[in-house]
């Protein structure tokens, strides 16, 4: 199904004309910034939109901007908070031509979130005389869509930044979320991806920690073109922003160009060499494109940066066995093991790298433990012929008996137990 997000429009600062910059200047911190905190395009921990007018009087429409503006100031001055940049905000919706809601939907937040890389979201709105003026915002989590908090202040004596204030000691009093950026921000798992190999019934990458916005279901091209437009102009206004660049390489691999998910990829991976899952999803794109030795070249440096993941060891052992660079995947297999114990694939993966180079009682104890950890997926056949080629009867006869339980009409199995 076509799922669209609204998305809000944040129009101009204020109207030029006489009367207007007095009220605004009732309003906006001018006052020189104390703080460490930037405010730039880059994730932030809130993002404040453009609150809606409910007064009818379409003259007062500036305020729209001007008190998301000066809330934001003043929760980056007084409160500390990463703010999302207004010209950002700006850039990214004014395409929409959608106009400001004072609430949102769980999935509006959630895709709003995704759009300005905000962990939190506040939205509003304004109703009543100028001089009287009733506001509310509501604090939403970009991570659920829920609403967290909501407070609803009246302007006393016209004195509308006094009104600023009280909303924001509202929102921010008691179970106000602490200013973090949370670790795990992948809501948009990445299936399409899909296993790849003989071992591949795992790629690690649905467990991704990533920063992953999703606009909304990439399912169709229309969705897929918007999500590329917009993360596209994003990074127009901040050609540094990797998470950026991850998410545009996830919309060209949603679209089949692989080769421009890998450019967006890399570009992702050079701003940050340190992230591992930058680096593994390059590694995993480059193996997808049959390019195995630069996905090795990813996946140790991935390693590198996190040695204790067995999925991206794993991943290296497997992208080694392709090249027939045996002693080198059995050292990364037997390292996914060891953070792993349990790891299916990674005893198949060694299993098969022992039987490939001769070394076939380590295959053969391998492959037991594959029907141990997995005994109706395991490849009983390959572990019955490696048995054959040791004279180790007893197991063959063992692993012949399990195939016929499972298909009585087994011809194979019948002429092995007469052997």
């Amino acid at each position: 199904m076509k799922v669209y997000f609204p998305i809000l429009v944040c129009l101009a600062l204020f109207v030029a004309c006489g009367g207007t910059v007095p009220k605004q200047a009732q309003m906006i911190d001018t006052s020189p910034s104390n703080s460490s905190t930037s405010v730039g395009s880059g994730p932030a921990y809130v993002a404040v939109l453009p609150f809606e007018n409910r007064t009818g009087d379409q003259d007062l429409n500036w305020l729209r901007v001007t008190i998301s503006a000066t809330m934001s100031v003043r929760f980056r001055e007084r409160k500390g908070w990463t703010v999302a940049d207004g010209s950002f905000v700006r850039e990214m919706m004014a395409g929409e031509q959608i106009s400001p809601e004072g609430t949102l939907d769980p999935e509006t937040a959630i895709g709003f979130s995704g759009v300005l890389f905000a962990e939190t979201l506040i939205s509003g709105a304004f109703e009543g005389k100028e001089s009287e003026l009733m506001v509310t915002a509501t604090h939403y989590s970009g991570e659920t869509g829920e609403a967290l908090k909501t407070a609803t202040r009246t302007v006393e004596n016209n004195n509308r930044s006094a009104l600023i204030d009280q909303l924001i000691e509202d929102l921010t009093r008691e179970e106000a979320p602490a200013p973090v950026m949370t670790e795990n921000r992948n809501t948009g798992p990445l299936h399409f991806l899909g296993p790849i190999g003989r071992t591949r019934t795992r790629t690690r990458v649905d467990r991704l920690t990533i920063r992953l916005p999703t606009l909304f279901q990439m399912d169709t091209p229309e969705q897929i073109d918007r999500a590329i437009r917009l993360y596209s102009r994003a990074l127009e206004l901040n050609p540094n922003y990797a998470d950026a660049h991850f998410a545009l390489g996830f919309a060209f691999d949603k679209q089949g160009d692989r080769d421009k998910a890998l450019a967006s990829y890399r570009e992702a991976a050079t701003l940050e060499p340190l992230n591992a899952d930058y680096l593994f999803l390059l590694g995993y794109t480059y193996e997808r494109n049959k390019d195995i030795r630069d996905a090795i070249d990813a996946y140790e440096k991935a390693l590198t940066t996190k040695p204790d993941d067995a999925d991206i060891a794993f991943s290296l052992g497997y992208a080694y066995e392709q090249v027939n660079q045996y002693t080198e995947a059995i050292e990364a297999y037997s390292r996914a093991i060891e953070l792993n114990p349990g790891d299916y694939d990674s005893y198949y993966g060694l299993a098969s790298v022992y039987e490939s180079s001769g070394r076939l009682r380590e295959a053969l104890k391998s492959f037991q433990q594959v029907v141990r950890l997995k005994p109706e997926e395991a490849p009983l056949r390959t572990l019955g012929a490696v048995a054959v080629k040791l004279d180790r009867w007893d197991e063959v006869a063992r692993t012949y008996e399990i195939l016929l339980e499972r298909n009585p009409d087994d011809v194979d199995a019948y002429r092995m137990l007469a052997i």
